[in-house]
């Protein structure tokens, strides 16, 4: 019952020295990472003019000049006349042409098959080129605007 504990410290150091090997691998993939800096920074620096130039609605370089643009405007004028034509010769046989219901109706349709789909086509493109200027390992999605 009367003993006594007692607890000594001691100290103790411990080096790690690599061997031969382990000097060698780390000094070849020293060597590798100062080899491909350049070359890395370059890549991240053509990146990040990409991403800049993509935000900032500037013109792109060489063959990404035609891509931001998606379908055109134009284009989605000519589908709109178009489709509006085939709706006024159904609404004129129905005898309902100059309608207001004819006028919904065909405003809908040109909302619903061509205008959302060509600004979902032209967000899903440029949300794309984000991603190959981010290198494809960010997933940047649109914001989904049927959700709103």
């Amino acid at each position: 019952m009367g003993e006594e504990r007692t607890t000594q410290e001691t100290e103790q150091e411990t080096t790690v020295q690599q061997t031969p090997e382990e000097k060698e691998l780390n000094k070849l993939l020293l060597e590798r990472q100062r080899a491909a800096q350049e070359g890395t920074i370059t890549a991240q620096t053509g990146g990040l003019d990409l991403i800049n130039q993509l935000l900032t609605g500037q013109d792109l370089p060489g063959f990404l000049q035609q891509l931001p643009g998606g379908i055109s405007p134009e284009a989605i004028g000519t589908q709109a006349t178009q489709l509006a034509g085939k709706n006024v010769a159904g609404f004129q046989s129905l005898g309902i042409a100059d309608s207001g219901v004819a006028f919904r109706e065909t405003a809908e349709d040109i909302a619903s098959q061509i205008l959302f789909p060509a600004e979902q086509f032209n967000l899903q493109n440029i949300s794309q080129l984000l991603n190959l200027a981010v290198g494809g390992q960010a997933q940047i999605r649109p914001v989904d605007a049927g959700g709103a």
